[in-house]
């Protein structure tokens, strides 16, 4: 049944989690990819670890099942799955999202087959809700209401652990004309053009307020130092600072801008999306590429909305001024429009009054 193959791969996941090495169905391993040759935004690199060939946690056994017979299940499992996703049934209905949901989170995957498992099932959950609030099937009314609520807040994905990786900064720091600063995390200043380092130290606020009010020689120095001290175990320090950078977000100076964008996506905080897909269509390329970069993390979708993120790529080296032109233009317009119906999706409550969707009438 559908209820019992959601419910058995979801096992099968954890036994492979539990006795395996992590990684996705079937994947053979990779190697990591060289820090040189993968950057995705202005202000830092991001560099791939390399998956563990073995569980982190020591198995408190020795497995006698093979991991191929396992990846084997799991893969027909899910496939069969997707094959036969919400086929209808008065039975064990939140049961079956419930082990739904579970297997999505262990596979970190928004959709199995080709559905989108949270939207449809939530969407079938609501249908089913009782005038009380619960929900009701074979599992009674409150087992029922609370598998419901557990497929609804994505509960299994709250508990499990998110290995922490920390991006590497590009050259130490920030980039200047596509060169990199030094290899240690000192703040930058430019003189004469040239880079000199210096130790530049504070909180988050304080920084952000210098950056508002710095002349452009001092501006790569403030911007460095916000980095640093944000991917130093400090991104909480970015908490109600959204005001600022969205401040900070217009100013005239392009690294300063640029300098937003990256903070911005590192609120957590869903409403300064709208300013990061306006950053997209800023008329300097790096800090459409921040606010792209930017998006990318606020929405943990690190593939993107479907484009390029970088939005130079698939140009050409000797492209002309006009095809240059051109090529951004488009990019700038279609990763709006594809940012813009996420956002619309997911924008806080309080703004959901839908007129956007109305046509004006002549």
């Amino acid at each position: 049944s559908i209820t019992m193959t959601a419910a058995g791969t979801g096992t099968l996941l954890i036994i492979r989690r539990e006795l395996y090495a992590h990684g996705d169905i079937g994947e053979p391993s990779r190697p990591a990819v060289a820090p040189a040759t993968r950057r995705f935004g202005v202000l830092e690199r991001v560099v791939d670890e390399p998956k563990p060939d073995v569980a982190v946690a020591k198995a408190k056994t020795n497995p006698t099942l093979s991991k191929s017979s396992v990846e084997k299940a799991i893969k027909d499992g899910v496939q069969w799955s997707g094959n036969h996703f919400g086929e209808r049934s008065s039975e064990w209905v939140t049961y079956y999202y419930y082990g739904i949901e579970r297997v999505a989170a262990l596979l970190n995957v928004e959709k199995i087959g080709t559905h989108d498992w949270y939207d449809e099932g939530a969407t079938e959950l609501l249908k089913r809700q009782r005038p009380d609030g619960s929900w009701a099937d074979n599992a009674q009314a409150v087992p029922a209401t609370s598998l419901a609520i557990l497929f609804l807040t994505k509960a299994t994905s709250t508990i499990l652990p998110k290995p922490k990786t920390r991006p590497a900064l590009v050259g130490g720091g920030l980039l200047i004309g596509g060169r990199g600063l030094p290899d240690n995390l000192n703040a930058v200043q430019v003189k004469e053009g040239e880079i000199a380092t210096r130790k530049l130290q504070g909180r988050v606020d304080g920084l952000l307020a210098d950056l508002e009010q710095s002349s452009d020689a001092k501006v790569e120095a403030v911007q460095a130092a916000v980095v640093e001290a944000v991917q130093l175990d400090r991104p909480e320090d970015l908490i109600g600072q959204v005001d600022r950078l969205k401040k900070l977000a217009t100013d005239t100076r392009v690294e300063v801008r640029r300098t937003a964008m990256w903070a911005l996506g590192r609120t957590g905080n869903i409403s300064g999306a709208t300013l990061l897909i306006r950053g997209l269509s800023d008329a300097d390329e790096s800090v459409s590429r921040e606010a792209s970069v930017g998006l990318s993390i606020l929405s943990r979708k690190p593939e993107g909305c479907g484009l390029p993120i970088d939005p130079t790529e698939g140009l050409k080296d000797d492209a002309s001024d006009e095809e240059r032109k051109t090529h951004l233009d488009k990019w700038r317009k279609d990763s709006a429009s594809l940012w813009q119906k996420w956002y619309f999706k997911v924008r806080p409550y309080d703004e959901r009054d839908d007129r956007t969707l109305l046509k004006r009438k002549s």
